[in-house]
């Protein structure tokens, strides 16, 4: 078919330093390959929830740019679930907390913070800072289930063992029909 490698775009690489592919960093620490969500592939999130909050947001309401934010937050989430991304999540609620901080207080700059804090922000579970109201909130990316896609039995054929293909795909629906959870205080 004549189809060649270019030479611009690839790149051999030693695991032990690691390469990015499709949004993921592959790497081995230690003997032990960890795949986690690659640097750019975070950075360019937070930029385009910046615009989204900051820019975008600025003259919403705060249920608008919660449905306007939400489905952006699960979607990432959603996406880099099955790779080792908990402390990823973690940073980025940290870094969007912040964005809306900001967005919050530029909103009523002539209140202080606790003010701002009590209008925008609630308590729900074991989590005090969940930015919306009782029946519109923003998810945590934290509160996502880290799902590891479990493995196909190396003999199943779907012609012979239609039974063990099914169990299996009842188990998925299972697995990732409630990927958010919220956290209570209990498990925290």
């Amino acid at each position: 078919m004549g189809l060649e490698l270019s030479e611009e775009k690839t790149l051999v690489t030693h695991i032990d330093d690691g390469f990015d592919f499709l949004g993921w960093n592959f790497r081995k620490y230690d003997g032990k390959l960890l795949v986690r969500p690659s640097k750019k592939s975070v950075a360019s999130f937070v930029r385009e929830m910046h615009r989204c909050i900051l820019r975008d947001g600025g003259s919403m309401g705060q249920d608008e740019l919660v449905r306007f934010v939400g489905p952006e937050i699960r979607g990432f989430a959603n996406y880099h679930r099955h790779v080792c991304s908990a402390a990823t999540f973690s940073k980025i609620d940290h870094l969007l907390h912040a964005q809306l901080e900001r967005w919050a207080c530029r909103r009523h700059p002539r209140k202080h913070k606790g003010w701002v804090y009590k209008r925008y922000w609630f308590r729900k579970g074991g989590n005090k800072h969940v930015f919306g109201t009782e029946q519109c909130y923003l998810p945590h990316m934290a509160w996502q289930h880290i799902v590891r896609h479990p493995q196909i039995r190396a003999e199943a054929n779907p012609y012979l063992d239609p039974d063990y293909l099914n169990k299996r795909k009842s188990m998925l629906t299972r697995l990732y029909a409630n990927s958010f959870r919220l956290p209570t205080a209990t498990n925290r």
